[in-house]
């Protein structure tokens, strides 16, 4: 059983993919025997709408505690044929990311939906990403500026301190703007935002916890006298989804975790021409050129030239 959401965005996904006769062959994989005519009580003759069938089958399958089987059929079919003809489900990936905030996740190595009590925000794949395939991520590769000069000067026990704190604050803005810590290691890593307006969302996580790191830094959160300042780099690009993410390999790795170390300064956000396109008019315009770099222009902010940063809309 899925919610009333969930239920009227699955109609749609089934409707919008699959005509009358794909519906039935497609339900009868689930229930023996589907036929919409016959669970409407319609003529024959009489044209079924193909809202009308999703909606009766969803209906009758939720009847019957058979939504998991129909839920991943519609997963496991997406790019088949159904009746000779390949089925590509709309916005399948965004479904199912509604569908894991909701507590259930279909699991791809066991093949199966499954509850989860766990945040989503531990799902490095959103709950809906597929293994292999490939989808437009956003990623920001960060830094701390000076990790070898702060373990030299106040000691590792102190610097793990330090950053536990400082983690609080990046997590904390992670689950604003629903980003996912792909790897980490010690002073810098990779962040990754995806689905819908993911560069919008990795710009503002960015430039809020740069905005952020003043009141770190002065306030309790920082246990030492030590000023911690970050450089961020942006990228987007497709890329093939492995649930082992730091062994992914793509272009807009490479180019974010490059013009973080290369060409971006302490307390600032770089970002590629692409990342910048995607961006609101009022957003990008916190942007200054910074010129180029590997063959593209890139942008870049400094967190005290920003007066305000709107909040998430996702």
């Amino acid at each position: 059983m899925i919610d009333a959401a969930l239920v009227n965005d699955l109609t749609e996904i089934l409707s919008q993919a699959l005509n009358q006769e794909q519906l039935d062959a497609f339900g009868q994989l689930v229930v023996k025997g589907f036929n919409a005519h016959t669970v409407l009580k319609l003529d024959r003759h009489v044209t079924v709408p193909k809202r009308s069938a999703a909606s009766a089958l969803i209906q009758l399958c939720n009847d019957s505690r058979k939504t998991d089987d129909l839920l991943q059929l519609v997963i496991e079919t997406d790019g088949r044929p159904v009746l000779g003809k390949s089925v590509t489900f709309p916005d399948l990936d965004v479904f199912l990311n509604r569908l894991a905030r909701s507590g259930v996740v279909y699991d791809y190595h066991k093949r199966k939906i499954k509850r989860v009590d766990k945040d989503i925000s531990e799902l490095r794949n959103w709950g809906s990403l597929r293994e292999g395939k490939s989808y437009e991520i956003t990623i920001a590769s960060v830094d701390i500026v000076d990790n070898s000069r702060l373990v030299r000067e106040i000691g590792m026990r102190e610097v793990e301190k330090l950053y536990h704190r400082l983690w609080d604050l990046l997590r904390f803005e992670l689950s604003r703007y629903d980003g996912r810590i792909w790897n980490w290691a010690g002073d810098g890593g990779i962040i990754a935002f995806a689905l819908k307006e993911s560069q919008s969302r990795a710009v503002k996580w960015a430039l809020s916890v740069q905005r952020l790191l003043p009141v770190f830094n002065a306030d309790g959160d920082n246990p030492t006298r030590e000023q911690v300042h970050l450089r961020v780099g942006i990228a987007s690009g497709r890329m093939k989804f492995l649930s082992d993410t730091g062994s992914i390999v793509a272009d807009a790795i490479n180019y974010a975790a490059h013009l973080e170390k290369q060409r971006t300064e302490p307390d600032a956000v770089s970002i590629s021409d692409s990342v910048r396109d995607a961006l609101s008019p009022s957003l990008a315009s916190l942007f200054c050129a910074g010129g180029e770099f590997e063959g593209s222009q890139f942008f870049t902010c400094k967190a005290g030239s920003v007066e305000s940063i709107v909040p998430a809309g996702t």
